[in-house]
């Protein structure tokens, strides 16, 4: 697992005592949800940002532009720029539907799965 950036509990001591209070340390911005990067709201949204933006950079393209090379599948780049929008009302939020998502599109781009017998 690639660990794109970490929760830590940091102390920090208020005028009444209350105790710890969570912060958010970037480990790496460029992966990161903007979002995250403005206020430190992490939403299951912004962990799917950060998956598009390694598939992006596994497919060879650029994860600053969201460019993907030109033989990726158009459907694919579709499915993975639409998990690095930053329009929240866009971006997909439930993993186990975009799961499901893939899976079709797997599918439709790549055929039904064929297994070879090994002798």
């Amino acid at each position: 697992m690639i660990v794109i950036y970490t929760l830590a509990q940091k102390c920090h001591i208020n005028a009444n005592f209350t105790g710890i209070k969570p912060r958010l340390w970037i480990v790496n911005d460029c992966y990161t949800a903007p979002e995250v990067n403005k206020d430190s709201t992490v939403l299951p949204s912004s962990d799917i940002y950060s998956i598009g933006k390694i598939a992006i950079e596994l497919l060879g393209g650029n994860i600053y532009n969201n460019g993907m090379p030109v033989s990726v599948d158009a459907k694919v780049r579709d499915f993975i720029r639409k998990m690095v929008t930053t329009d929240l009302s866009v971006r997909p939020n439930d993993a186990w539907n975009l799961w499901s998502e893939l899976v079709e599109l797997r599918n439709e781009v790549f055929g039904t799965k064929r297994f070879k017998k090994l002798d």
